[in-house]
């Protein structure tokens, strides 16, 4: 499978098209300073999320472009970067053509020495570029600020605001993670500023544009869809209206994008995470469990095609099939898998592609004829276009194979097509052994007893 280029990537969030001088400049960035440290990977088809292992603090391009794209920085102008990690973004900023660069970059970390780090992997022309400033977050007091704003006096911070800010606050103020409140965006945007707040948590998702004009201020919930209640929206006219039309990044997925950033962390890193995570986990574990010929494979190779594929499914999982389908090329890239190209079907199959799913489903068998559930994939696209005969042959032969995680699945199936034809005693027939492979099984339950109101309405039912 051929590399898929980082702009498609990143235009495919709907953030950005490819022409677009960040998506062209983080594209720069990451072919300059990443693609060492990506490895093999980097020459994949593996979408950026799956490269935030190796950013300290687990931000991807992706996401680095949905902050920049949110601040609007405009040239010239000055910008605070709160919360971790950022230097990603504050590179991506540096890096951008003369004419649309900041003049300063402060990236305020609770680790700055990390940061500092990070910005050296970079590259020593951005740990050490002259615009861009570094500082401990405990030190200024922002975790826990105390400010207020004072009429054209400024930012205040317990007197701890350091002399290179801006005496009337920065251009742009990105908040990132935890409670970060208004008021200390406020506190260190400018008059006629905008500062965004963002938070990636599952159960606290925020990602709030709050834009200053001549003194009026107006605040888009971009994850809601909605002006927040403490700020009065624009009229129909003054000056807050087409900057609010503006920032309001329409047609974005960036709910899903700042949710998927988290979860996509979370299974690089082994964790634990919410029941959401540990059912795709499990679902994983399950489909890979048993397989004959994962031991003559490369073992380094097979567990990161693993690894891609979890993250694949993890996308599919929260609704991005354009991701999940680029992280399942990337998985067959590393490894051709049985499940690698199955679940990639799958994905083809959602986006209406069912020849291209059905080929998928058939090379799975070629990587390992025992593994059931391609079969049953075959039989359920066949089915989807009306052949009914020809997908019973697979679904039977879905039933008969050795490994299969959900062998419940063929003879339910197959109780479907049974009724749609009205062979009732063979539906009956069918959803019984899907019963009794998974006793109490909800979708086979109900088909029962459908079946058997069919029965009682018809007394000379087959």
């Amino acid at each position: 499978m051929r590399r898929v280029p980082v702009a498609r990537h990143l235009a495919a969030t709907g953030i950005a098209d490819e022409e677009d001088v960040l998506v062209a400049t983080i594209e720069g960035l990451l072919d300059r300073r990443v693609k060492g440290a990506a490895g093999g990977l980097w020459d994949l088809t593996a979408p950026l999320p799956s490269l935030s292992r190796i950013f300290e603090g687990r931000v991807s391009p992706r996401m680095a472009l949905l902050l920049a794209k949110a601040l609007d920085v405009p040239p010239g102008g000055t910008v605070l970067l709160a919360g971790d990690p950022l230097v990603f973004v504050a590179a991506a900023l540096l890096s951008l053509p003369e004419t649309h660069r900041p003049s300063q970059v402060v990236v305020v970390s609770a680790h700055p020495a990390r940061a500092m780090r990070s910005a050296e992997r970079m590259g020593r022309d951005i740990a050490d570029h002259p615009d861009l400033v570094v500082l401990d977050l405990h030190a200024m007091g922002l975790l826990r600020p105390r400010v207020e704003v004072r009429g054209g006096e400024g930012p205040k911070s317990d007197n701890k605001t350091p002399a290179i800010f801006p005496r009337d606050g920065f251009d742009r103020t990105l908040l990132y993670g935890g409670s970060w409140s208004p008021h200390t965006a406020d506190a260190y945007t400018a008059p006629d500023g905008r500062a965004v707040l963002a938070d990636p948590t599952p159960g606290k998702l925020r990602f709030v544009q709050r834009i200053r004009v001549k003194g009026d201020t107006a605040e888009v919930d971009l994850v809601r869809h909605r002006f927040a209640t403490d700020v009065t929206p624009p009229a129909s006219e003054g000056p807050l209206v087409e900057p609010v039309k503006r920032m309001r990044m329409s047609g974005t997925r960036v709910g899903r994008i700042l949710l998927a950033e988290h979860l996509l962390a979370h299974v690089w890193h082994d964790a634990e995470g919410s029941r959401m995570e540990q059912g795709v986990r499990k679902v994983v574990e399950e489909t890979f469990s048993g397989n004959d010929y994962a031991h003559a494979l490369d073992p380094r190779r097979y567990a990161l095609a693993r690894r891609l594929f979890h993250l694949a499914y993890m996308e599919q999982s929260v609704g991005d099939l354009v991701a999940a389908e680029a992280l399942y090329r990337a998985s067959l890239s590393v490894c051709e898998t049985a499940e690698g190209w199955t679940f990639y079907g799958w994905v083809r199959s959602m986006r209406g592609a069912l020849d291209e799913a059905i080929d998928a489903c058939r090379r799975a068998i070629m990587v390992d004829p025992m593994f059931g559930n391609p079969y049953n994939d075959i039989g359920a696209y066949l089915l989807e276009r009306g052949d009914r005969d020809s997908s019973k042959t697979w679904f039977h032969r879905a039933a008969a194979a050795p490994r299969y995680a959900a062998p419940y699945y063929p003879f339910l199936n197959l109780g479907r097509v049974y009724l749609s034809e009205g062979d009732l005693e063979a539906a009956r027939g069918a959803v019984q052994r899907a019963l009794e492979v998974a006793p109490g099984y909800p979708p086979a339950e109900r088909l029962l007893q459908e079946i058997e109101a069919r029965e009682s309405h018809d007394p000379h039912a087959r």
